[in-house]
């Protein structure tokens, strides 16, 4: 390989290299030199810890379609300047061009699956926000609201699991666990593209059947009532919720979960029967005990 042409490969992959490190060094020196002036912590909104994620998803799809362009552009970059026609450049051509494009091959599946992460992620903080200004308008009937709230009470614990949303109102305390799917065109034959029915003991939607939502939501649940009771001689009774904003639920059975559609939670809510409510007093001393927990976000 000629000097000239492995020198400016070299420099060309060193200057992408340098803008990408450059930039994460950039930000961390910025966090480092100021900080926000507001010192008091906020409420987590809908869907942060979803926000989150998809900031070091997008990071991380950045890198990897940089990788995968910086790989799969060397070979022919390489190539132009090079007579290629004498079987010994082209040997020593052929071995290093195979290699990148096998790492370009590697990076761009990695583009994939990230982009569907992004996908799955994206979707699943739309839903959340969405249904965080649904259920706020339950606060004008005396009801407490908050969202994301981070299962991470137990000493040691590393833990990314969280409660998409708490109500606490008369009716008692909700947890709220929303699911945002989507609809299949392949499928789609009228109603039933859209439609969800729930036995009592599973969701079936058009492409098969679904017991893991509801398990999840019945989970959440009574870890939120193990975590309000503490060394309380009376139990708090957080009721299950799984929503799915978007679907038309048919329900054909009941279980332990409430499963509504998204325009379902704030009619039906405030009249579910059968469950322990709450007296102002109550309602009062457990929307403040979830508030401090959940009052950690730093602007």
């Amino acid at each position: 390989m000629p000097l000239g042409v492995a020198l400016g490969s070299l420099l060309v992959l060193t200057a992408l290299v340098a803008v990408l490190v450059g930039t994460k060094r950039m930000l961390s020196a910025e966090r480092a030199k100021s900080r926000s002036p507001f010192t008091e912590k906020m409420l987590r909104p809908p869907g942060e810890s979803l926000r989150l994620r998809l900031d070091d998803l997008r990071l991380d799809l950045i890198e990897a379609m940089m990788a995968a362009g910086i790989f799969g552009l060397a070979p022919g970059v390489v190539a132009m300047p090079m007579d290629l026609s004498r079987i010994g450049v082209l040997v020593g051509w052929v071995v290093p061009t195979a290699a990148s494009y096998a790492a370009a091959a590697f990076y761009w599946r990695k583009v994939r699956r990230l982009r569907e992460s992004v996908r799955n992620c994206r979707l699943g903080f739309e839903g959340e926000r969405y249904m965080g200004a649904e259920l706020n308008r339950l606060m004008s009937q005396g009801y407490r609201v908050f969202h994301d709230f981070l299962i991470d009470w137990d000493p040691g614990e590393a833990s990314n699991r969280n409660i998409d949303h708490v109500v606490v109102g008369p009716a008692g305390v909700f947890a709220i666990e929303t699911k945002a799917r989507r609809k299949s065109l392949t499928l789609d034959d009228g109603k039933n593209a859209y439609r969800v029915e729930f036995t009592g003991e599973a969701l079936q939607f058009p492409e098969g059947d679904d017991c893991k939502m509801l398990r999840q939501a019945a989970r959440n649940a009574a870890d939120l009532s193990k975590w309000l009771t503490g060394s309380a001689s009376r139990k708090v009774v957080v009721t299950p919720v799984l929503v799915l904003p978007g679907w038309f639920v048919e329900r054909r059975g009941q279980g332990e979960v409430f499963v509504w559609s998204g325009k379902e939670v704030v009619p039906n809510l405030p009249g579910v029967r059968g469950r322990e409510g709450l007296n102002a007093e109550q309602i009062q001393q457990i929307g403040d005990r979830i508030e401090a927990h959940c009052r950690n976000v730093d602007l």
